[in-house]
């Protein structure tokens, strides 16, 4: 049975300001040297297009797998979304239980991100019956935010997965969710997520 590991979270500077340094003309050499076998591009409140995404596969000369997703910026926190196809509906602010609605007739998974910031763990418990998965590692949930995150996740009995939240190509992989195969589309990816077939894992 093979291992695949998968980076949920990453940001590049294509579509996310705030990840200047990390060039996506140099993510697929990056992310194949971290040891990982797909990333999926979570930009703030944007996404790529499917030609974009091929292109930068070819011209990668597909090292690795690269996937669509995104992240909003939702009123109620961050959410990682795979398996949309565009951005219709969702806007920055839209509430968890609208943006649910919508990721849920797309057949898409709704990840719950780095759930300590803005006290979302505390505050927000009563609706995590309205996401997929929670995010419990990441390089900015560690130590006692990933145990938090963990219980909230137990409690809700969600599917724990992990992604980097990379900003910078030194933080691909540093937190990566392993799967038994490789998913061929996003589509594929989310249903295996929301099967709870990932292992939340981190590097080194």
């Amino acid at each position: 049975m093979g291992k695949y590991c998968i980076d949920l979270h990453v940001h590049t500077r294509r579509y996310s300001p705030c990840a200047e340094t990390l060039d996506p003309e140099k993510l697929s050499l990056a992310a194949r040297e971290a040891g990982l076998h797909g990333v999926v591009l979570t930009e703030h409140d944007a996404m790529w297009s499917e030609d974009e995404v091929l292109a930068l596969e070819d011209r990668s000369r597909q090292r690795i797998k690269i996937y669509r997703g995104v992240e909003v910026s939702s009123i109620d926190g961050h959410f990682v979304v795979i398996g949309l196809r565009d951005m219709h509906g969702i806007q920055v602010g839209i509430p968890a239980t609208e943006l649910h609605m919508i990721t849920k007739a797309a057949s898409a998974t709704m990840i719950l991100a780095h759930p300590h910031r803005g006290g979302i763990i505390t505050q927000h418990f009563g609706w995590t019956d309205q996401v997929d998965a929670i995010e419990i590692a990441s390089t900015v949930t560690i130590g006692e935010y990933e145990a938090d995150a963990r219980n909230l996740a137990s409690r809700a009995d969600l599917p724990m997965v992990a992604g980097s939240d990379a900003h910078c190509l030194a933080m691909l992989g540093r937190a990566y969710t392993e799967f038994t195969h490789l998913p061929d589309n996003e589509m594929s990816l989310a249903q295996a997520i929301k099967a709870n077939t990932g292992l939340a894992k981190r590097s080194g």
